[in-house]
């Protein structure tokens, strides 16, 4: 999987079933990796403010 910011000042979290965050991207860094185990998975995204953001979620 990667998740990447592609607009904004936002941080945007992979949260795993078990509610641990596992990975996070903001508009400097993306992640990419392999989820670790199957069940519902959450992305998360915060910012200090209000604001338009792009986010680009891949999985393969």
């Amino acid at each position: 999987m990667t998740l990447k910011v592609q607009e904004g000042q936002v941080t945007a979290a992979i949260i795993a079933p078990n509610g641990e965050k596992i990975g996070t991207a903001n508009s400097t860094s993306q992640w990419q990796g392999q989820l670790p185990s199957s069940g519902d998975y959450s992305i998360e995204i915060s910012g200090d403010n209000k604001a338009n953001y792009g986010v680009k979620i891949e999985v393969k």
